[in-house]
């Protein structure tokens, strides 16, 4: 239910089943910059964005494209 003269919450759903609530503009865009890089770069290993193994985590987040989302 939405409250009168309320704000709409941004709402986006994360690779890995999570989903982002709130937030200012600009963090909402970063984490939707890097979800995407998570996908594309998940796609291009073959492997399962839902299912991602710790190893796996750690080579994305020490990808360029995570350190600096464009």
């Amino acid at each position: 239910m939405k409250l009168l003269n309320q704000p709409e919450i941004p709402q986006i759903k994360l690779a890995g089943g999570m989903t982002l609530i709130g937030g200012s503009p600009a963090f909402v865009a970063a984490i939707a910059r890097r979800d995407s890089f998570i996908r594309q770069y998940a796609e291009e290993k073959g492997w399962d964005v839902n299912n991602l193994t710790f190893p796996q985590v750690l080579e994305i987040r020490k990808q360029e494209g995570w350190k600096n989302p464009l």
